[in-house]
């Protein structure tokens, strides 16, 4: 139910506008599929993200640049992807172009997991379930509420890969938490990040609430 306002941060307005369309879209999708535009929050979300993409492939602010772009990005591709319109396939393969290139050392776990995350969308398999069980096992969620929020989303992937079969031998797996534990404190997130007004770390909490209950289906 959580419903962001329409007037979206001006520090952040493509990661918010790109986190939303990525919410609407990704949880409700049978109700969009080909009509994701008739929204107008859908329609502004995706038209804020479509006009702030850069020639490198990247999006952000104008005075936005290097790393400070990851994550208006993969919000951005997240919520093109989402949108399954293949008139948005070049964008999403130029960005996802841009992010791969921005896999340098310096970079923080966050910021490596944010561009996993770009790069591979949601989808955790075989080839890449180590990676994503690294950053997610790396990442100290009491950093920011953003990174609370991105450990329960990457939690929440990994948890789905398992269910579905896949397998990967690390005593990490141990540590990840229950979908019972993701769904309390992705509700503390989110209810903190709605106090805070912090836009697209609430849609991440929201996301891996969609997660929690799409597992309690399959149960």
């Amino acid at each position: 139910t959580y419903k962001p306002e329409f007037a979206f941060s001006k520090t952040q307005p493509v990661a918010a506008a790109g986190a939303v369309a990525y919410i609407f879209l990704s949880g409700h999708r049978s109700e969009f599929q080909g009509n994701e535009l008739s929204s107008p929050i859908i329609r502004r979300s995706i038209q804020t993200v479509k006009s702030a993409q850069a020639k490198d492939g990247s999006f952000g602010s104008n005075d936005q640049s290097g790393t400070d772009r990851v994550y208006p990005t993969v919000a951005a591709v997240l919520a093109l992807i989402s949108a399954q319109n293949s008139d948005y396939e070049a964008s999403i393969a130029s960005a996802q172009n841009w992010l791969t290139k921005q896999k340098t050392p310096g970079l923080d776990t966050m910021g490596k997991l944010l561009i996993l995350i770009g790069i591979h969308g949601e989808t955790v398999n075989e080839a890449n379930a180590s990676d994503f069980l690294k950053l997610v096992s790396d990442l100290e969620p009491s950093a920011t509420p953003e990174a609370r929020a991105l450990h329960q989303l990457g939690s929440a992937l990994m948890r789905n890969f398992l269910d579905k079969g896949g397998k990967l031998s690390d005593p990490a797996i141990e540590k990840l938490p229950s979908w019972g534990d993701l769904s309390s404190s992705a509700s503390v997130t989110l209810a903190e990040c709605q106090n805070s007004s912090n836009v697209p770390a609430a849609c991440i909490a929201v996301r891996t609430l969609h997660h929690c209950m799409n597992a309690n289906k399959r149960k």
